[in-house]
């Protein structure tokens, strides 16, 4: 008996019996080798009736059928074995039974109509190693693919994913899919037949899938392999234009075929190399934009501002006004239905943040909503989910959006149970630096929430509290003086941990905030830690560099002093004195505000008239 398989046809013969013309089994007998689990034939027996008795002819059934036939990608061989797809039975003559066997690949012929390129990707996908010194031998089997004769336009995209499929799958295999990348010779051969792929016709989504993977895998592309891309996607297999140089591609103003979500794969593909499209490209991709706005999702709007921002492109208005008539109105469709999550919904605003563009309110409010959605939808916690909300607090606190409530809450919720797990010194800071750009409002939650934001600075972490640069220190102490609440003294004394371990790196401006914070909060500076920053002060003093305190800073070194009642030393105060008389040999201005401070601080210290020779600017417009 034959056994029925997945890609098994049945064919109408007469009313009472049907055969598949591919195996040559009847209806009856595919009914009866049915067991839980299997598949069945494409065309049923049951359901080839309901077709003829529809249609009412058996004409259209078997043409349909030997369509399917030809188009299938499996070869059923009638011999000894019978193959389909996942299982295949043995009919063994000693027997006289059928066997069920393990799945077995065809490894001498390609499928049926197929190129031979498509069977090796499958053969790299299915071999890919899973101990250490295999890897070698994988990867020589990658470098002989790409070398084959029979390589083409789909190996050239496929076999990118399949370098990326290899670094998912450990630690491991991503570090040694790096040493690969920027060792081996795989990026100058890769390109090399590229160079030759494109002579003939290519698909413009294989253009963007190849930008996009090669930017994940940090592939490094040479100039003329970017210039013969340009060059390809600008004259849409156009051969006439094909041979116009760069400077004449400003001519076409718009990029034929490239869809919303190959656009946004461009984009962020050139964001991951680093690289900077020219004006005459750039130009043509927003205008395609516009063209496809209404085809853009959360996700590949996303993609496309933490694009612009990483590379620091400033759009047109015609692009930002476009890209927020199709973000509101994804938006009203809700965050699963507008596929919006976390992620995109971050880099959006950060993005905007990072060039320096505000986006309308109603842009903002429907972000905010959203945000909330996300939050508290969310229900798994990982590293990039709590690295993503921690961008867009950045965003926030440079755009200066207030921090709602309604968005706040489910916050503090998640950062509490599980976020603060997967953050770093880098996005705590962030995050508490954003607090300090536009204070919340000072509620029972807030102040919880950093209580548990001090317990995660506390952690003894390579990643966390050893992580915290000077920079990062300084924002944190400048972010706890703007919201005005005090540290804990195992935060303050984590704080002077880490302040001893990086004084050196502390700028003139920094260690003015670092001061300011005290005087602000009224804390007084530990002796070890203000011995510390007069030594470091004082260096700074001495070196001819440019890293020099401004005169706001100044101003403020001298009040955080007055307010702690703290008097200066004479070698303080000499230090001082050098900064202030380097600004202004600079012809550095001094602002009101700045002058008022000093003239409190000199009064309320009982110093001398340290900078009597310099003319009130409140009186120079008299």
């Amino acid at each position: 008996m034959w056994l029925v398989g997945s890609n098994c046809f049945l064919s109408d013969i007469s009313s009472s019996h049907m055969t598949c013309f591919a195996c040559g089994a009847t209806a009856v007998e595919a009914l009866r080798v049915k067991k839980p689990g299997d598949r069945r034939c494409r065309v049923s027996f049951a359901a080839s009736l309901r077709s003829n008795r529809r249609t009412g002819s058996l004409g259209r059934l078997r043409k349909q059928a030997e369509a399917d036939n030809k188009s299938r990608t499996a070869r059923i061989r009638m011999q000894e074995q019978s193959y389909v797809a996942g299982n295949f039975g043995v009919l063994d003559p000693k027997l006289g039974t059928r066997i069920q066997v393990q799945p077995r690949v065809m490894k001498e012929l390609p499928m049926v109509g197929e190129h031979p390129a498509r069977e090796r990707i499958r053969e790299l996908k299915r071999s890919i190693p899973e101990k250490r010194y295999e890897f070698k031998a994988w990867f020589i089997q990658v470098m002989t693919f790409i070398a084959m004769p029979d390589y083409n336009a789909y190996a050239a995209n496929h076999i990118l994913k399949v370098l990326l499929e290899f670094a998912d799958q450990s630690d491991l295999h991503k570090k040694y899919m790096t040493e690969f990348i920027q060792q081996s010779s795989f990026c100058e051969v890769y390109q090399q037949r590229m160079f030759k792929i494109w002579q003939g016709r290519v698909q413009h989504r294989h253009l963007a899938n190849l930008i996009n993977n090669a930017g994940l895998l940090k592939m490094r592309l040479s100039e003329a392999f970017l210039v013969k891309w340009y060059e390809v996607a600008m004259t849409h297999k156009d051969k006439k234009r094909i041979k116009l140089m760069p400077e004449h591609f400003d001519r076409f103003r718009a990029i034929p075929s490239f869809q919303h979500l190959q656009l946004s794969l461009v984009m962020r593909g050139f964001a991951d190399l680093n690289i900077r499209p020219p004006n005459f490209f750039m130009q043509a991709w927003f205008e395609a934009f516009q063209r496809e706005e209404r085809f853009f999702v959360g996700a590949t709007l996303g993609h496309v501002m933490w694009g612009l921002g990483t590379l620091e492109i400033t759009p047109t208005s015609e692009f930002v006004e476009s890209w927020c008539y199709a973000f509101e109105k994804q938006g009203r469709r809700g965050v699963s239905k507008g596929w919006f999550d976390i992620y995109s919904l971050s880099v959006s605003l950060w993005g905007f943040a990072k060039l320096g563009i505000k986006p309308s309110q109603s842009t903002i409010t429907t972000w905010t909503n959203l945000m909330t959605e996300a939050l508290l939808n969310q229900r798994d916690a990982d590293a990039v989910t709590a690295h993503a909300i921690a961008n867009a607090w950045w965003g926030m606190g440079v755009l200066k959006v207030s921090f709602p409530d309604a968005l706040l809450r489910p916050y503090f919720y998640r950062f509490e149970a599980e976020d603060k797990a997967h953050l770093r010194a880098d996005a705590l800071s962030q995050i508490l630096w954003s607090y300090g750009c536009i204070p919340p409002k000072i509620t029972p939650d807030f102040v919880k929430h950093l209580a548990v934001w001090c317990s995660a600075f506390r952690r003894e972490d390579v990643y966390v509290r050893q992580g915290f640069s000077a920079t990062q220190l300084s924002k944190m102490a400048w972010a706890f003086g703007r919201v005005q609440i005090m540290m804990d003294d195992e935060t303050l004394y984590a704080w002077y941990d880490a302040f001893d371990r990086e004084q050196n790196h502390f700028t003139a401006r920094e260690l003015a905030i670092v001061l300011w914070m005290f005087g602000k909060l009224r804390i007084f500076p530990d002796a070890g830690f203000w011995k510390t920053w007069c030594e470091r002060f004082a260096a700074l003093g001495r070196s001819d560099g440019g890293d020099r305190p401004t005169f706001p800073d100044l101003a403020n070194v001298l009040h955080a002093l007055a307010r702690l009642e703290l008097v200066p030393s004479t070698a303080f105060l000499l230090t001082w004195n050098h900064h202030f008389q380097a600004l202004k040999n600079d012809r550095m201005e001094l602002d009101a505000v700045s002058w008022q401070k000093l003239e409190w601080a000199c009064s309320r210290l009982n110093l001398p008239p340290l900078i009597s020779d310099v003319k009130d600017p409140s009186q120079s417009d008299a």
